[in-house]
Order: C-alpha cells, then sequence, then structure tokens
C-alpha cells in the first residue's frame, strides 16, 4: 500500500503534468458535498468532514505548482471515496509514491488495496501501452495484467528446483 498518494492531471499523451488550478480547486470543493478548501494549515488542503474524527481532516495537501499529495490514512473509507470523487471532478489521475495508479480519469478505481487485488498499474505501463492501445484503458490493463502473469510464472519457474522426475533413471528392471 503506498504511503503517499498524488493527484495529477497529464495531457493526453501523459508526458505532461497539467496544473491543477487554486481557482479550480476551489470550484471543486464548492461543488462537491463534504468538502472545502482551506489554507489554514501550513499547506492549503481541501478537506471533508470525517464522522470519525468529527473534524475536518486533508484529503489532499495542495503544493504551489496545483499537484497534491496525501500520506498515510487515505485509504480509509470516507477519506478515499472523497479522493475518488475529486479525481473524478478534475479528470485527473490518483497514484501511489511508487508509481502504482490507484485511480484514473475516463476508467475509474484501477488499484484499491480494501479490495485485496495483487494487479498493480504503474504510470509507466500507461506510457509503455499508450502507443499500442491509445485510450482503450481496459485493453492496457488487460495487457499489462498479461505481462505481469507472465513474469510471475517465469519467476516461479525458474525458482523451482528440478525434482527426482527431471534427472534420467534405468529401467526398475536393469541392476546394473
Amino acid at each position: 500500500m503506498p504511503s503517499e498518494v498524488h493527484i495529477i492531471r497529464l495531457s493526453e499523451d501523459m508526458e505532461t503534468e497539467l496544473p491543477i488550478t487554486k481557482q479550480e480547486w476551489e470550484e471543486c470543493a464548492a461543488k462537491l458535498s463534504n468538502l472545502q478548501y482551506s489554507e489554514e494549515a501550513t499547506f492549503p488542503c481541501i478537506q471533508t468532514f470525517s464522522k470519525e474524527f468529527n473534524d475536518w481532516v486533508p484529503v489532499f495537501w495542495i503544493s504551489e505548482e496545483g499537484g497534491s499529495m496525501r500520506d498515510t490514512g487515505f485509504f480509509k473509507d470516507e477519506i478515499f471515496e472523497k479522493g475518488i470523487e475529486i479525481a473524478q471532478y478534475l479528470n485527473a489521475i490518483i497514484f501511489g509514491a511508487d508509481g502504482i495508479v490507484i485511480y484514473l480519469a475516463g476508467h475509474g478505481v484501477v488499484f484499491d488495496p480494501n479490495e485485496g487485488d495483487d494487479f498493480q498499474l504503474t504510470l509507466e505501463d500507461l506510457r509503455n501501452y499508450r502507443p499500442q492501445y491509445g485510450n482503450d484503458f481496459d485493453a492496457i490493463i488487460k495487457a499489462s495484467k498479461k505481462e505481469q502473469h507472465q513474469q510471475a510464472e517465469q519467476h516461479y519457474i525458474s525458482i523451482q528446483a528440478p525434482t527426482d522426475a527431471t534427472k534420467p533413471r534405468k529401467p526398475w528392471w536393469k541392476f546394473w
């Protein structure tokens, strides 16, 4: 599970980060329920009211460049759901510091550690498969899953010790 998550918007070729402006963050907070934009903390943030803590908690800290990140605690249900809503509204991607894509604009949730899925799509995978599949994210995910499965199979085979069945044996009726 990523210790930090980031939310960004990327260009069509997924090579250039497109800034999310302060105005867009404020509009997002005003448009979506149970959100507020705040500049009271060390960094500006977009917050949701947590029933668990009975207080406003940050969903994302917002950097000067317009990108943002959230460290641990993101995968608590109410914060995770708000993070997804924000990404949908901003047409953005959420990914972990390790590059694992959590939410993909135009597709939906790709990785949810609460679901126990082992599949992990990275930003690098998106960029590598993009020329072949374009915006067909289902095909990109399918191709990436297939490659990960093949790599896992090869790794499993490579670590298996040779069994006795692979060694040549003399017929049982020959005693010498």
